[in-house]
């Protein structure tokens, strides 16, 4: 059957950590872990932990696995359920920005947000050993990767029963294209009867850490091999802008400050003068203006977090400078291959105005089943160019993601579309299916201004 890699989904991490519990059983540091095996409840304990992080916007690691999925079935079921055996399971950790946070006197902690440890251990777990341990790792990668930006694979296991097919390997190659991508180092432990794996894939040795476990009563010195792949230099020129998925939690605070300033109207030469408050000129300001102001992560960050984590359709993609980490736009693209596999909706917060949401987003969601009905296609859900890179193709690259599938799969593809954006999805191949109105002035906005979103569909290949 073959392999595939998937993203993490909150259902798969009770499998992960059975996986991962299972392994490392059969080596003399994890049966020192869990001394009598891991019961449910620790199980549980680990999954809680894996999701709050999961859920955590400064948390920097990633979660991927390698699914065994039956021949000529998807990796996801009609019924929006993974399918296969999770087979292998890696965690990498993506430290970007660390730099500018020093200069600005951020605490370590919340600069880092390292996911690759838990805040506390399961009841039946070594405590005493797992707190030496994780401290004598962290010590050791630190001293030697400092306060610069690096990818850290985390973890990284494999199935008795799937060693030796590629599994890690293509979990490796995963974290590493990233890696590249960002112009990131890449810092790994291994055991010994790994090394010829972490060897193949470029990395460096640089360091031994040796572990004496005769202090926990195992008559066992363990050794550590610490391997460094260097940053790999781009191909092309350093300050291309690159795309890739979504590296970081923290993307998706970026990504929800992209999509306001590229959204905010620009402001006309007959506004109200400064003693009275304009009123609002689009859509969003009057649906969201009785919401609770907080100081947490906003709705919108709060929603692609989580539909990240829960909705199988959900694919981001950002477009980034490598030199300086800079991320100038993205997409959600959400992938809908059977007809009882359908986008997630954002749910709007407490105080929203949801009558006028119906009004308008409703609306065009409406027309949008109707439209696709019993179809496999691909809804563009967002798109937000931040102002400065507007008009230089960086859109078009985004968009360029998703053609690619929905043209080899034969799909058509969907999206709401601002009056600005008309253009380039009719350069290339959508055309207009229809259109949603809201007069803001009925509203409480701008007399006279009314909010439009163009209905289009691209049939495969752009074709009309």
């Amino acid at each position: 059957m073959p392999l595939v890699v998937s993203p993490v989904l909150l259902p798969d991490l009770p499998a992960i950590q059975r996986l991962s519990i299972s392994v490392e059983a059969d080596t003399t540091t994890g049966s020192l872990l869990f001394p009598n095996g891991a019961s449910e409840t620790s199980i549980a304990h680990l999954v809680k932990q894996d999701e709050k992080d999961m859920r955590d916007p400064k948390c920097t690691c990633r979660h991927i696995i390698m699914r065994d999925v039956p021949e000529g079935t998807d990796a996801c079921g009609d019924d929006g359920k993974a399918r296969g055996e999770i087979v292998s399971y890696a965690m990498w950790n993506f430290f970007v920005g660390r730099e500018k946070a020093n200069k600005e006197g951020q605490d370590k902690e919340e600069r880092i947000g390292d996911g690759a440890y838990y805040e506390s251990w399961p009841p039946d777990a070594h405590h005493e050993a797992l707190e030496v341990l994780v401290e004598m790792g962290k010590k050791k990668r630190e001293g030697i990767m400092g306060d610069g930006n690096y990818a850290f694979l985390a973890s990284l296991c494999t199935s008795p029963t799937h060693r030796r097919m590629g599994a890690a390997s293509k979990l490796i190659e995963w974290g590493l294209a990233l890696a590249d991508a960002h112009l990131l180092p890449t810092y790994v432990e291994s055991t010994p009867g790994a090394l010829p794996l972490y060897l193949k894939h470029g990395f460096e040795k640089v360091d031994t850490m040796t572990i004496d476990l005769h202090q926990w009563g195992r008559d066992h010195i363990q050794e550590h091999i610490i391997l460094i792949r260097p940053a790999q230099k781009p191909s092309t020129a350093r300050d291309e802008i690159r795309i890739t998925p979504v590296l970081t939690n923290a993307d998706f605070t970026v990504f929800d400050s992209i999509e306001k300033a590229a959204s905010t109207p620009e402001p006309t030469s007959q506004a109200l003068p400064s003693k009275e408050a304009p009123k609002p000129t689009s859509v969003f300001p009057l649906i969201t203006k009785d919401v609770p102001l907080t100081s947490g992560p906003s709705s919108r960050t709060t929603f692609l977090i989580e539909n990240s984590i829960t909705d199988p359709t959900s694919h981001y993609l950002k477009a980034f400078i490598p030199s300086t980490n800079t991320t100038i736009a993205f997409a959600l693209f959400q992938i809908c291959p059977t007809p009882s596999l359908r986008p997630q909706r954002m749910p709007w917060p407490h105080g929203a105005n949801h009558v006028l949401v119906n009004a308008f987003f409703g609306k065009m969601h409406q027309a949008e089943e109707r439209y696709m009905d019993g179809k496999p296609y691909i809804l563009l859900h967002a798109l937000a160019v931040a102002p400065g890179w507007q008009g230089k193709g960086v859109g078009r690259r985004l968009l360029e993601w998703g053609l690619e599938i929905a043209d080899r799969e034969g799909w058509e593809c969907w999206v709401d579309a601002s009056r600005e954006g008309v253009g380039l999805y009719r350069k290339l191949g959508w055309r207009e299916v229809g259109e949603v109105r809201v007069d803001l002035g009925e509203w409480g906005g701008e007399e006279g201004v009314v909010e439009r979103a163009v209905l289009m569909v691209r049939k495969p290949g752009g074709g009309g």
